[in-house]
C-alpha cells in the first residue's frame, strides 16, 4: 500500500514540473528571442516487473524558427534559421566572458558599441578580403587597444541614415611633455599641463559641436575658423618700453590679466627680448590659446629673430575653431607710468555649422593630441655652422595619399655661415633640377632662438618623416702632400679651416715610405692639445729633438702646425683631415618624434 502511494506521488511531482514549465512558456510569450521548453518523462526502476513511478528526464529547448516582425527600430536584428548572437560581458578586472542569445533587440551604447539589452557588447567577426558588408567608418582598424580615453560619442539620426560618431584618444596625459624653454620660448611654448588643458578645452568644444549636430542633424555644413589677433607694444629702445626692474608688460584677455615683470640680462636690449618672450609664453599657456612673438607686418608670422622681437609684436591665436576671445587692453608699465599698446583682430572667429564645424574642431583636437613631428638641432648638435664645413640633408616622408615612402635628397648645403643659411637651403632647394621646391609641401625648416627646427606644417601635422643631417669631413687641401726629405717640413695652417676645438676629431696619416702611421686626436681643445696627442706616438718628437727615424712636431711663430723630417733615409708624406663625427643627430630630449 505504501509503495503504491510513493509511485503516485512521483507522478504528481513530475506533472508539477511539467506545469511549471508550461507556465514559464506562457510567461515568456512576449520575450524577444525566447524558445519554449518541453518536459521529457521516463519511467523509474522496476521491481518484480512492476514500475515504481515516473521521473522528469530533461527539459528540452525547442529551437524552432520563431515569427519575424518589423519593429521600425534601426538596431533590431532577427536570426532566420540556426545560430546565435555572441555578446561579451567585460568584467571590472578587464577579463571578458562570451554569452550567446537569439534576442536581437540591440541598442547603441554610450561607448559607441552595439549593446544588447543587458549592456553586453555585441561581437562581430573578421570580414574576408571581399566583405559582403562595408563600413563607412573604419574604426575597426583605427581604434586599437591604445585608445583608452573615451572623449565623446553620439548617435546622429539624419533624415536618410543613422550614424554613430565616436571620438577616442590615447592617454595624452602621459605622452604630453614640456616644450624646451631655451629653444621654444616666444614661439608658442607650452608646458605639459598647458597642453593637457588645451586638449581638455578642445574635448569640451568637440562635445558641444557633436551635441549641436545631434540636435539638428540635417543643418547645412560650414567649417569653423579660429580667431587670430595681434598686439603691438612699445618697441625696444623707445622711451615707453620696459627697461628696468619694476617695469611690466601686460594684457587683459577675457577680463583676466596676464603680466610679465621685467627680466634683467647682460644688455637692456637682451632684457627686452627676454621679457617679451617670457610674456608670450605666459599668454600661450592660457588653455585654448597660443601666442608667439611675430614679424612686424601682416600676416604676422612667428619669428624669434632679434629684429622681430624688438618690434614688440605678439600674435595670439585660438586653438579652438569658432571660439572667440576678447582683448580689452594691453601695454607696458615703465617707471610706474602706463604706456598702452594697440591690439587688433586679424581673423574673426567663425563658429561654422553642422558637420563642417564638428570636423574643424575634430582636426584641431587631433593636432593638439598628436602634435607636429619636430626635429631640433642645437648649435652644439650641428658643430656650429661656420661657413667652412658642408652639410647634407636627406629625408624620407610617408605620403598618405600615395600610401608609400617618398625619398627626397640628398640636399647639399655648402659652407653655411649660420643657421639661417641652412634653413634657406632646406626650404628653397630646387630638387633634381625640376624647378619645384618639394620640401615646403611636407615640412619646413626654421631658425627658432638659434636652433635649427624642422617640423611638419599646420596643414599636414600628421605627416611622418625621418630626416638625416650629416656633416662632411674636412680636408686640408692647402697642406703640402709631396714627400719631404731630411730637414724639410710640412706646414698646416689649421686656421684656414675650423681651428682645433673640443667638438672636432682630427685624423693624421703619415707615410714614412713604408707604412701609414694613423693618429686620431679626439676632442682636442686647441692646437697645443693636438700636438700633445701627436707626441704620444713614438714616431714624433718635440721641436729640437734630433732622434733618428723620427719627425719633429711643433707650433711655429705663425701659429701653424709643423712637421719636420729628421730621417735622411725616409722622406715622408702627411695628410690631416677633421672628422666631425659625421652625423649631426637631432636632439632627442627636445624633439617630438612619433613611433
Amino acid at each position: 500500500m505504501v509503495g503504491a502511494l510513493w509511485t503516485g506521488i512521483s507522478g504528481l511531482a513530475g506533472q508539477q514540473t511539467a506545469l511549471d514549465n508550461e507556465s514559464n512558456n506562457i510567461a515568456n510569450v512576449n520575450t524577444i528571442g525566447y524558445k519554449s521548453s518541453r518536459i521529457s518523462f521516463a519511467d523509474q526502476m522496476y521491481q518484480n516487473k512492476i514500475g515504481k513511478g515516473a521521473q522528469v528526464l530533461d527539459a528540452e529547448k525547442m529551437y524552432t524558427q520563431g515569427n519575424l516582425k518589423v519593429t521600425g527600430v534601426n538596431y533590431d536584428v532577427a536570426l532566420a534559421g540556426d545560430g546565435f548572437f555572441a555578446v561579451s560581458n567585460t568584467r571590472g578586472g578587464g577579463t571578458s566572458e562570451i554569452y550567446y542569445t537569439r534576442a536581437g533587440n540591440f541598442r547603441m551604447g554610450d561607448s559607441g558599441k552595439l549593446n544588447d539589452a543587458s549592456g553586453n557588447d555585441v561581437q562581430g567577426w573578421a570580414m574576408s578580403t571581399e566583405p559582403i558588408v562595408e563600413s563607412s567608418n573604419p574604426n575597426i582598424s583605427i581604434f586599437t587597444n591604445d585608445y583608452t580615453k573615451m572623449l565623446s560619442s553620439k548617435i546622429i539620426s539624419y533624415s536618410s541614415a543613422v550614424e554613430t560618431i565616436t571620438a577616442k584618444a590615447t592617454d595624452f596625459t602621459i605622452t604630453a611633455k614640456d616644450d624646451n624653454e631655451s629653444v621654444f620660448s616666444g614661439a608658442g611654448l607650452k608646458t605639459k599641463y598647458g597642453k593637457i588643458a588645451d586638449v581638455e578645452e578642445l574635448v569640451k568644444a568637440y562635445t558641444n559641436k557633436l551635441q549641436a549636430l545631434k540636435d539638428d542633424p540635417n543643418s547645412s555644413s560650414a567649417s569653423a575658423a579660429s580667431q587670430s589677433s595681434h598686439i603691438d607694444l612699445p618697441n625696444q629702445g623707445t622711451s615707453d618700453a620696459v627697461s628696468k626692474d619694476g617695469d611690466e608688460v601686460y594684457i587683459y584677455i577675457d577680463g583676466n590679466k596676464v603680466s610679465q615683470t621685467y627680466l634683467s640680462a647682460d644688455t637692456t636690449e637682451e632684457a627686452y627680448r627676454k621679457t617679451m618672450k617670457a610674456f608670450s609664453d605666459k599668454i600661450s599657456n592660457i588653455a585654448g590659446i597660443k601666442a608667439y612673438v611675430a614679424e612686424e607686418n601682416s600676416p604676422y608670422n612667428s619669428s624669434t629673430a632679434d629684429s622681430s622681437v624688438n618690434n614688440g609684436v605678439i600674435r595670439i591665436e585660438s586653438l579652438i575653431p569658432g571660439q572667440q576671445f576678447t582683448i580689452s587692453s594691453t601695454g607696458m608699465v615703465h617707471e610706474g607710468n602706463d604706456k598702452p599698446g594697440t591690439y587688433n583682430t586679424d581673423i574673426v572667429a567663425n563658429p561654422g555649422k553642422g558637420l563642417g564645424a564638428l570636423e574643424s574642431v575634430r582636426d584641431a583636437l587631433n593636432k593638439a593630441i598628436t602634435g607636429k613631428q619636430t626635429d631640433v638641432y642645437t648649435t652644439s648638435d650641428l658643430g656650429r655652422p661656420d661657413g667652412i664645413k658642408d652639410y647634407t640633408y636627406s629625408i624620407t616622408i610617408y605620403d598618405k595619399g600615395q600610401e608609400q615612402n617618398v625619398d627626397i635628397g640628398p640636399i647639399s648645403i655648402s659652407n653655411p655661415a649660420d643657421i639661417d643659411a641652412i634653413v634657406a637651403d632646406i626650404n628653397n632647394k630646387d630638387l633634381g633640377g625640376t624647378g619645384v621646391n618639394e620640401l615646403p609641401t611636407y615640412i619646413r625648416a626654421e631658425n627658432i632662438n638659434g636652433s635649427l627646427v624642422i617640423q611638419t606644417l599646420d596643414s599636414n601635422f600628421d605627416v611622418e618623416y625621418s630626416g638625416d643631417l650629416t656633416v662632411s669631413e674636412y680636408g686640408y687641401t692647402n697642406a703640402p702632400e709631396a714627400a719631404v726629405g731630411i730637414g724639410e717640413v710640412h706646414t698646416y695652417n689649421l686656421s684656414s679651416k675650423p681651428s682645433p676645438d673640443a667638438t672636432l676629431d682630427y685624423k693624421l696619416v703619415v707615410n714614412d715610405g713604408s707604412v701609414d702611421i694613423e693618429i686620431i686626436s679626439d676632442n682636442a681643445g686647441d692646437l697645443d692639445l693636438l700636438i700633445v696627442d701627436i707626441l704620444a706616438n713614438a714616431k714624433f718628437v718635440a721641436e729640437g729633438t734630433t732622434t733618428a727615424n723620427t719627425i719633429q712636431v711643433y707650433k711655429d711663430s705663425n701659429g701653424y702646425l709643423v712637421f719636420k723630417n729628421n730621417d735622411a733615409n725616409e722622406p715622408f708624406t702627411s695628410v690631416i683631415t677633421i672628422d666631425t663625427n659625421n652625423d649631426a643627430s637631432y636632439n632627442d630630449d627636445i624633439s617630438l618624434k612619433r613611433n
